[in-house]
């Protein structure tokens, strides 16, 4: 059979699983990242009732703001001193949050 074919899916998973799995975990993407000024935060879907938080590493909130709808926004990072960030979007019925790194 020459080993393999299946990519790495495992018993009782199907490649669907696999990607709504994937989906689910990386459900924003957020560019340039390490960034020196703004990032620009993309879904994959359109979020209704979504609020976008940002936390320093100490846990201090840096930034909110709320949506009725958020498919993507440029976040302005640039007046906030280097170091790793907290990007969190909510809406009812997920919650995504991604690190990034101003430098």
């Amino acid at each position: 059979c020459g080993g393999g074919g299946t990519g790495g899916v495992g018993p009782g998973k199907t490649s669907d699983d696999i990607t709504e799995e994937i989906s689910a975990n990386t459900g924003i993407n957020i560019f340039p990242n390490p960034t020196s000024h703004s990032v620009m935060i993309a879904t994959g879907s359109e979020l209704n009732n979504a609020t976008l938080q940002v936390f320093d590493m100490t846990g201090k909130m840096v930034f909110e703001k709320s949506y009725e709808t958020f498919n993507n926004a440029e976040l302005n990072l640039s007046d906030q001193p280097k170091g790793i960030y907290m990007v969190k979007i909510t809406s009812p019925d997920q919650v995504y949050t991604e690190k990034v790194i101003k430098e």
